[in-house]
């Protein structure tokens, strides 16, 4: 995966332009291939990805664009707390944060989060009506 075909590869594919494929997170981290998106928000996106000296351990990865993020008033001070809260957690039921990665160089911040199989949390509340006490 570290060949630069792959590389040339994921650049096609990934939703973001990168412009430093040198900085700390893509020391560290690659995206899988196929690059895809597995879920999305305001401005960020998350994507399937592995620790380069780990690669049979894949996370969720929360790509954020720096600029979206400082535009909002709370946006850093929010996601820092939220990065800091999800590193701090160990429950079963609560997603743990395993790095997190400020990359000036492409305007990015880079989440690495467990992953979870299934989707999207929202999606699944919403096909509902009701639930009772122990299915929520």
């Amino acid at each position: 995966m570290g060949c630069s075909s792959s590389k040339y590869s994921m650049e096609e594919n990934l939703p973001f332009p990168v412009r430093n494929w040198n900085s700390p997170f893509f020391q560290n981290y690659s995206f899988s291939l196929p690059v895809k998106v597995l879920g999305e928000g305001g401005f960020s996106k998350v994507l399937r990805g592995y620790k380069k000296d780990h690669v049979n351990e894949t996370y969720a990865i929360k790509c954020l664009d720096m600029k979206m993020v400082k535009k909002d008033k709370h946006g850093l001070d929010d996601l820092m707390r939220e990065a800091s809260l999800l590193k701090e957690c160990e429950h079963s039921n609560i997603i743990r944060c395993m790095d997190f990665i400020q990359d000036p160089a492409n305007n990015m911040y880079w989440m690495v989060l467990e992953i979870v199989d299934g989707g999207e949390l929202f999606g699944r509340i919403i096909q509902r009506e009701k639930y009772n006490e122990s299915e929520a």
